[in-house]
């Protein structure tokens, strides 16, 4: 014998209330608020430069100085200038090397056998052993001699190698290098006539 269910009219609200709430809880997943994007593309990340240039100097056609006629003297002469530009982008730092020299006697005159000078072939000069030079820096080129920073400890002998002096150099800043040069005084005949050639590089490191 089969049995017949009642559908009673609470079992009816009953059961439409059940589906009501299943409903609302799947519709939930669908409703969301107001929104938009915007995209940034193509953007670019380039590394800065170093870039020091030579930038004239007071021989006028290249990047070098001389001076003559120096004798013992404790004041000096002045060399000369030599102009540097930090072409780059990025501040740095000046250092400075004595990469070389190279002695000519030129000769010897009698002041110089009197004084025991014996040997005049090439490269045999004596006055890299004494000459002693000294550098400053001018931040304004063309404003005359201004010595802003020295770049050397004051007078110094020829020696090589690599020398750190911390001075700054803006990006896109041009500075003059000023070069004094002296015989000191007590130095005796054997250097008369001689002459020194001075090869010199500079470094510039990021600040």
């Amino acid at each position: 014998m089969s049995e017949k269910p009642e559908l009673t009219r609470r079992r009816i609200l009953g059961g439409m209330a059940t589906i009501g709430a299943a409903s609302a809880v799947a519709g939930a997943g669908t409703m969301a608020a107001f929104s938009d994007t915007e995209e940034s593309n193509n953007n670019l990340v380039s590394a800065g430069t170093l870039d020091l240039q030579p930038a004239g100097s007071s021989d006028g056609s290249g990047f070098n100085m001389s001076v003559s006629g120096l004798a013992p003297d404790n004041a000096g002469q002045e060399v000369g200038y030599l102009n540097l530009k930090n072409a780059g982008s990025i501040d740095g730092t000046l250092d400075y090397e004595i990469t070389g020299w190279t002695d000519n006697e030129n000769g010897l005159l009698d002041p110089e056998q009197e004084a025991g000078d014996t040997d005049s072939g090439p490269g045999n000069g004596e006055l890299s052993n004494v000459l002693q030079l000294q550098a400053f820096v001018d931040r304004t080129p063309g404003n005359g001699r201004d010595q802003d920073i020295s770049l050397t400890s004051g007078w110094v002998p020829l020696t090589p190698g690599r020398v750190q002096t911390n001075v700054p150099v803006s990006a896109g800043e041009t500075v003059r290098i000023w070069v004094d040069a002296r015989i000191p005084s007590g130095i005796g005949n054997q250097v008369q006539s001689d002459e020194v050639e001075i090869d010199a590089a500079f470094y510039l490191d990021q600040a």
